[in-house]
């Protein structure tokens, strides 16, 4: 029991676990911490697709954050999605022809991890608001 108490005081002092705690709540999920690197993983791999595999999650990330990504952090994070049931891999045997025979695993998002996505696109702008306009840079078109 105390270690338990303990936990939740460490989780208290930690703003952005508190409030991922409160978001997966209300979403229905278990109380899980899942973190802020956590959250921009899962979104890489959405974004990602067919193509989700951890180096190529590594680079999406490093280009969008704009600071070097760690390999070991970006598999401990998958691994850590995976055993939460966020997102599932599988081994890529076709694409092993051009690594000289090494095989790659290939990570998708489970139907749990696009609720985890979308209670965070909710989150972020608003209970009510819609998907966010894939279009914002462009000029509406003039009423007639």
């Amino acid at each position: 029991m105390r270690q338990f108490n303990l936990k939740m005081e460490a989780i208290k002092c930690n703003h952005h676990l508190v409030s991922s705690l409160d978001r997966f709540d209300r979403t229905g999920f278990e109380m899980w911490a899942v973190g802020p690197f956590q959250e921009e993983v899962i979104q890489a791999v959405y974004s990602l697709g067919a193509n989700a595999y951890g180096m190529n999650v590594r680079n999406f990330l490093e280009e969008k954050q704009k600071r070097e990504v760690h390999v070991p952090q970006v598999y401990a994070a998958l691994s850590r999605l995976e055993s939460l049931g966020l997102v599932n891999s599988q081994v890529d045997l076709q694409g092993s022809a051009g690594r000289r025979g090494r095989t790659r695993r290939v990570y998708e998002v489970t139907a749990r991890g696009l609720q985890l996505i979308e209670a965070r696109v909710r989150s972020s702008h608003g209970a009510g608001a819609k998907e966010p306009n894939r279009h914002a840079g462009e000029k509406a078109a003039a009423p007639a």
